[in-house]
């Protein structure tokens, strides 16, 4: 009689919320289901359904857990002032969103990307209530330096783009204009050196304006 062999190989990695959150940021939040994500993950979907409740909650905690895999790490605050922890706020904020442009949908305007907001806006609005601010005003100035962070983050990529074809901004902002010259554009003719300002340029100077009036209505109170 033939004898049975009974092959162990011991017991199978029990998957975690780390390896859900990891998946599904690999694959994509935009158009991700729960079928889709258990497919990849080799589980039913009611395993998904033991970690989060339901697939809203599992897209935000995803929108969350991607800042975590990025190589940009929000600033700390050390105490220092204002301004500078607030444009390291802004500074980081262009550099993840344009190393990872499909961010900038995300984390703007769909519903799981307000719980980034939510997360960073309570760390920095505390920050800044430490440093004599309101709630509110910590709260505006968060948003300012969201929205100056995210439109920096456009304005590298464009420029990253045509750095591509090794031309310049300016180059190529002087190849369209050509062809119109000061006559019919007189004005921008004379403001065209500023036109022109490369991405950190225009970006130090959105920052520099908002400080500016912030530090007006401080001094006011």
């Amino acid at each position: 009689m033939a004898s049975t062999k009974t092959e162990t190989r011991g017991r199978k990695r029990l998957l975690t919320e780390t390896d859900i959150l990891d998946m599904a940021v690999d694959m994509g939040l935009e158009d991700l289901t729960m079928t889709r994500l258990a497919n990849a993950l080799n589980v039913g979907t009611a395993t998904l359904y033991q970690y989060f409740k339901n697939r809203r909650e599992l897209l935000r905690a995803a929108a969350v857990h991607s800042l975590s895999l990025t190589r940009f790490q929000y600033p700390i605050d050390t105490g220092q002032p204002w301004e500078d922890l607030a444009r390291e706020y802004a500074q980081t904020t262009r550099m993840i969103l344009s190393e990872n442009p499909s961010f900038i949908h995300n984390m703007q305007i769909t519903e799981y990307g307000f719980e980034v907001h939510f997360e960073l806006s309570e760390r920095f609005v505390a920050s800044m209530k430490s440093r004599g601010f309101s709630s509110k005003d910590g709260m505006k100035l968060y948003h300012l330096m969201a929205m100056v962070g995210s439109v920096g983050a456009i304005e590298r990529v464009r420029y990253q783009d045509l750095a591509l074809r090794d031309e310049t901004i300016g180059e190529f902002a002087e190849r369209l204009f050509e062809p119109h010259g000061a006559g019919k554009y007189p004005h921008v003719a004379e403001g065209f050196s500023v036109l022109t300002y490369e991405p950190d340029e225009k970006f130090y100077m959105m920052l520099e304006c908002i400080f500016h009036t912030f530090r007006a209505e401080m001094a006011k109170t």
